[in-house]
């Protein structure tokens, strides 16, 4: 939110290209597709004074992602980070591996993160909470001079099984393909300080699924128990 403005009357871009939800429902709001190990900054502009790409009149956010640093020398380096958080038998682990050159540069990095029932704060798990996902990005860059940029970049985001206990619906899965073009120049025809020509791609695919929770018979009496403990205590 910016200001109190929710998602309907703000923007939210993925390195200033725009990225449309599956669900009807809002349940995969843009950034379920982006992780942190993505992104290099974030850009919030508030109102419409100023925005550029601007199509609501709260303003927007643009989630950029990552760039690498061109360097004088061929250099390479890379970091792996893992977690694990006992609330939510989540485990997460990350890989990122940068390349650089005076003209060139190239950074790939993925994550992959699990999750069980989440237990509350008295031990309670909370039922059908858990999800399994994997996120593959990659960013280069060429630089034909020192005014002018050839820029790629590409998203591979897929989820599985992601439970809402407080929905009815689950979904089996939701996926995403963001691929994205552009060409920046410093000086283009000697008239355009600043050019910025960008061709990009998105397909989301977003899947709900609820056969393996009806055909659960477990979870359909834990329901019952549920209703009738509920039902009594009215």
């Amino acid at each position: 939110m910016i200001r109190g403005l929710n998602t309907n009357q703000i923007d939210v871009t993925v390195n200033g290209m725009k990225v449309m939800s599956a669900c009807t429902d809002k349940m995969d709001p843009v950034t379920s597709y982006v992780e942190t190990e993505n992104l290099g900054e974030v850009e919030i502009e508030s109102g419409t004074g100023n925005g550029s790409f601007l199509s609501k009149s709260g303003g927007r956010i643009d989630l950029g992602l990552y760039k690498p640093v061109f360097s004088k020398s061929l250099k390479y380096y890379g970091n792996f980070k893992s977690g694990y958080q006992f609330a939510s038998d989540n485990y997460k682990g990350s890989l990122n591996l940068n390349l650089s050159h005076d003209f060139f540069t190239l950074n790939v990095n993925g994550s992959y993160n699990i999750g069980g029932d989440y237990k509350t704060g008295g031990g309670t798990k909370v039922w059908n909470s858990g999800f399994e996902k994997y996120n593959i990005s990659l960013n280069g860059s060429y630089k034909i001079n020192e005014n002018n940029f050839i820029n790629l970049n590409g998203i591979i985001d897929d989820a599985y099984d992601i439970g809402f206990p407080a929905l009815l619906m689950d979904v089996g899965s939701a996926k995403a393909r963001i691929i994205g073009l552009d060409y920046q120049s410093g000086n283009f025809l000697k008239f355009f300080r600043n050019f910025d020509l960008k061709v990009y791609y998105n397909n989301i695919v977003h899947i709900m699924d609820d056969s393996k929770e009806i055909t659960d018979s477990e979870w359909i009496c834990r329901e019952v128990r549920n209703f009738r403990s509920t039902f009594s205590g009215l």
